[in-house]
């Protein structure tokens, strides 16, 4: 049995023919839904040997234990997989709202960048399902609870004005960090303006 690993947006085609094995790596740029080129995959055979496909539209031969295996470059994608890239998910967009030390209060600037969002991912395509999450930091100066309660406060003010930009209520989930990832990485009581933020992903 061979294992696929999928490195960043790798989208794949596996395929037999005969004894041969066929595995394509496709490019999601391609796709009506994603702006993303990134992508790589390994294959692993059972008994250890890796095969890489770093290149999209490049197309590995697997032709069992008689042979070594060989990448070809297919020089583009096929008309065959087109369909198979355009029910591809849109990529995640993310935003990150930056806050003053200690302040949930956003600026005007922001609430005019929030309130053309929708608008704008709306125009990249469709998004069936979509989910908006609102996750909320501060940096470790102060209490746990302080910090906490800060986070709570600049998630709601960013829910807020996703919902008045036009964003329905129903498809946004709240999530407060806190000073948890800071005090985590950084330590505690260290000021770091990179967490005092309210991160939006929308999926």
């Amino acid at each position: 049995m061979r294992v696929l690993i999928a490195i960043g947006a790798a989208v794949l085609v596996s395929a037999c023919v005969g004894s041969k094995e066929r595995v394509t790596l496709l490019d999601p740029a391609y796709s009506a839904n994603s702006s993303m080129s990134k992508s790589g995959v390994v294959v692993i055979d059972p008994d250890g040997a890796k095969v890489e496909l770093g290149t999209a539209n490049n197309q590995a031969l697997l032709c069992g234990d008689n042979c070594e295996p060989r990448i070809r470059d297919l020089g583009g994608p096929r008309t065959e997989y087109h369909e198979v890239m355009d029910i591809l998910p849109r990529e995640e967009v993310r935003v990150a709202i930056m806050f003053p030390e200690g302040s949930s209060v956003i600026s005007q600037e922001q609430v005019d960048y929030l309130g053309n969002l929708l608008a704008a991912d709306e125009a990249a395509g469709a998004r069936p399902g979509r989910q908006i999450i609102v996750r909320a930091f501060t940096d470790s100066v102060g209490s746990v609870d302080a910090n906490m309660a800060l986070a709570k406060r600049r998630a709601e003010s960013v829910v807020a004005q996703l919902t008045q930009a036009g964003f329905p209520e129903t498809e946004i989930e709240a999530e407060k960090d806190g000073e948890t990832t800071a005090a985590k990485l950084l330590g505690d009581n260290v000021e770091n303006e990179s967490y005092r933020k309210v991160e939006i992903i929308i999926r």
